[in-house]
């Protein structure tokens, strides 16, 4: 029966025996990401026609709230886009508009307006990254947090630039969003060190987003997982 659902409704979501926690509200909250949107996909792609059902489910059956009160400890979903692709603007801000779905865009601040150099397997295209005027265009429940400068991995960085990437991004988002810039930073890659974590601290991030499967809870610490959505998923991967 299960197969057999999964064949007749098929809408592309989250990766289930995950998902279905975070769908009945098992879990305090959740924190969904995937890089752009795209067709045909690559990893953390999503479809255009997929990520519109997957909103019009959240938006019908899920609270969604902007990340900020996620990490205040408030429960309910938040959607986090990572790298700031273009594709979040032309195809998944008029989806998220519409619904008035609040959002989060991590930003490396040093890839504004360029290709992406650090994603391979992507239609160039997909890999373009969002000018600061197209960030200050979409939609006013969009926010923005810090994906650092140049998005190298933060674990083989040296402490000098570790506190380069982290501070630099922090000080461009502050100065171009105000108070729709959020004190949290999203590992490049999905992960840090416990030194990224001690300088991120000690700049004023409150919070670090990591990858993961996980459903989110607060944690002793103050890094938080994600789970992460692309065309491989499935509603009925329950």
């Amino acid at each position: 029966m299960k197969q057999s659902l999964k064949r007749s409704l098929s809408i592309p979501w989250l990766p289930l025996n995950r998902a279905w926690a975070a769908a009945s509200g098992l879990h305090r909250a959740t924190i969904i990401y995937c890089h752009s949107i795209a067709d045909p996909p690559g990893p953390g792609q999503v479809p255009p026609s997929a990520f519109a059902d997957q909103m019009a489910w959240l938006a019908t059956y899920r609270d969604v709230r902007p990340l900020s009160e996620i990490l205040d400890g408030e429960s309910g979903v938040a959607i986090v886009f990572d790298d700031a692709y273009r594709s979040v603007l032309t195809d998944a801000d008029p989806v998220l508009s519409a619904y008035r779905l609040p959002y989060t865009v991590a930003v490396p601040t040093g890839a504004v307006g360029r290709r992406a150099g650090w994603q391979t397997g992507l239609d160039p295209a997909s890999s373009v990254v969002m000018s600061w005027e197209d960030l200050a265009s979409l939609s006013s429940t969009a926010t923005f947090a810090s994906h650092t400068v140049t998005h190298r991995p933060l674990w083989l960085l040296d402490d000098f630039d570790q506190v380069t990437e982290l501070s630099d991004s922090r000080e461009a988002i502050g100065m171009r969003f105000g108070r729709r810039a959020l004190d949290a930073v999203v590992w490049p890659y999905g992960r840090a060190d416990a030194r990224a974590v001690s300088v991120a601290l000690r700049l004023g991030y409150r919070r670090c987003l990591a990858g993961g499967w996980e459903t989110c809870h607060r944690l002793e610490s103050p890094e938080w997982r994600r789970t992460l959505i692309d065309h491989n998923d499935s509603l009925f991967d329950l």
